[in-house]
């Protein structure tokens, strides 16, 4: 059987981009893949240029839609046969860039929501550790509410602390995070269990990088929305989201 081609849209930033990339292999060595040629061909159009997600949702700066309409149809161009975006904020703009392609670009967002209804039938609460832009665009909370499950957010002090944490001088999107920004994550994710969250959503793709083999400290399921993307890529690329489909 033919793989599909997978197109991503990187480069916001870089390691999110690798970080993507990295976990599709994963995911393709977990269905079988055992030598190069097993692995699926995927197409990177990685542009750290792209105006900042945040700063255009929150305060009026460069709209990021062009740059990301540019990759998209690079890689429609290249071949690719479906789409990702390595960035979870920048999923604000996907219906303008699907519009501009004539092949399928997949929501993270709402998969992941989707995964929790599926994989966490039992959760009504799910927090939701994010940037402020990503919180800002309540996409998570309308792909949540969408199968009834409740959205949480941190309190603005915490949201405060998540954001230093990601940005901060030593945080999570530095070279050398800190032990105090992952501690900032941690006691973010905390607080959303202790409001009643039974799932929580790592929704930026450092976050899961502060729990990292302490995820079972959390006491509830920590949902890293790259890995669901990245699991839903490869089964669409190896045709198996088609035969669980058919199978039903």
């Amino acid at each position: 059987m033919s793989k599909q081609i997978i197109g991503i849209l990187g480069g916001m930033g870089p390691d999110a981009t690798v970080d993507l990339y990295n976990k599709i292999i994963v995911e393709t060595r977990r269905k079988g893949a055992a030598r190069d040629q097993d692995h699926i061909e995927v197409i990177i159009s990685s542009v750290p240029q792209t105006p900042d997600r945040t700063e255009a949702i929150l305060h009026g700066g460069a709209v990021p839609a062009p740059e990301l309409i540019r990759s998209a149809q690079r890689l429609e161009r290249a071949g690719a046969d479906f789409l990702v975006i390595a960035c979870i904020t920048a999923h604000h703009f996907i219906g303008e860039v699907s519009a501009s392609v004539g092949i399928p670009l997949l929501d993270a967002v709402a998969l992941t929501a989707a995964h929790i209804a599926a994989r966490y039938p039992l959760a009504a609460r799910a927090g939701i550790l994010a940037t402020d832009g990503t919180l800002a665009t309540r996409l998570f909370h309308s792909a949540l509410e969408k199968h009834g499950i409740e959205p949480l957010e941190p309190s603005l002090e915490t949201q405060r602390s998540v954001m230093t944490a990601l940005y901060g001088s030593e945080g999570l999107k530095s070279v050398a995070p800190s032990q105090s920004a992952i501690d900032l994550i941690r006691a973010a994710a905390a607080e959303l269990v202790e409001r009643g969250a039974q799932v929580v959503i790592a929704g930026c793709t450092e976050i899961p990088l502060a729990f990292n083999n302490a995820a079972a400290e959390l006491e509830v399921p920590l949902v890293d929305a790259t890995s669901v993307l990245a699991q839903a890529a490869v089964e669409r690329a190896l045709g198996l989201e088609r035969e669980a489909k058919d199978a039903t």
